[in-house]
């Protein structure tokens, strides 16, 4: 009888007391709460890096395009291979001859966040004809002639964009908003940033079959 009354005393020791338990629970708790800290931290810096990652990519593919059709820019006789204004809400204009296509790009805001929406307009060109459908024979940049041709919308929540111009023999003069003429003497400058991240291309268009020099305005 002793013998058995001992063992269950020493099963009885070998448990955990409800202090003991508690102090478990408080530890594995603290534990608990420190490993989810970190969790969302580390959530919140990839969400932060993808966020930027998205951002930069946006601001490239958009930077790269206009890159791209500016350096594409072709001089034909009588009509400016790039063109840079303001339309009559204000908004920026950049007109751009590329190969046999007129392009021109539009970068609004409609919000009150001030994000821009960057809008294209085509028109197809054989030599110095416009032979776009549907073209009206009138001046192929007016405003008219650009409202038959559908647009497209090939960027959106764009913080700013900005095309500046320098001519090649005046380095050390300031960048310009506004240009008209040829290419082959001027220097582009284009800017985009989306959220925090700003992308920059410069551009010297090799193009000069008119012999006429762009002039600033």
């Amino acid at each position: 009888m002793l013998t058995r009354m001992a063992t269950y005393r020493a099963v009885w020791r070998n448990g955990f007391t409800l202090a003991e338990l508690l102090v478990a629970s408080v530890v594995m708790a603290t534990c608990l709460l420190g490993v989810s800290a970190l969790f969302r931290q580390a959530m919140d810096v990839e969400g932060r890096a993808s966020i930027r990652w998205n951002s930069r990519a946006s601001a490239e593919a958009i930077a790269s395009h206009l890159a791209a059709t500016v350096e594409n820019a072709t001089n034909l006789p009588g009509i400016p291979a790039l063109l840079a204004e303001s339309d009559q809400e204000g908004n920026r204009l950049l007109i751009c001859q590329a190969g046999p296509q007129r392009r021109r790009y539009r970068w609004y805001s409609i919000d009150a966040k001030q994000e821009y929406s960057l809008e294209l307009r085509s028109m197809t060109y054989a030599g110095t004809q416009n032979v776009s459908v549907g073209h009206v024979s009138e001046d192929p940049d007016s405003q008219r002639a650009w409202n038959q041709v559908k647009a497209t919308i090939i960027g959106k929540h764009i913080d700013s964009i900005s095309v500046s111009f320098r001519p090649l023999k005046a380095s050390s003069d300031t960048w310009r908003d506004r240009w008209k003429g040829s290419v082959g003497e001027v220097g582009v400058r284009i800017r985009v940033r989306v959220g925090q991240e700003t992308v920059e291309r410069i551009v010297v268009p090799q193009a000069n079959t008119s012999g006429v020099e762009g002039t600033p305005q």
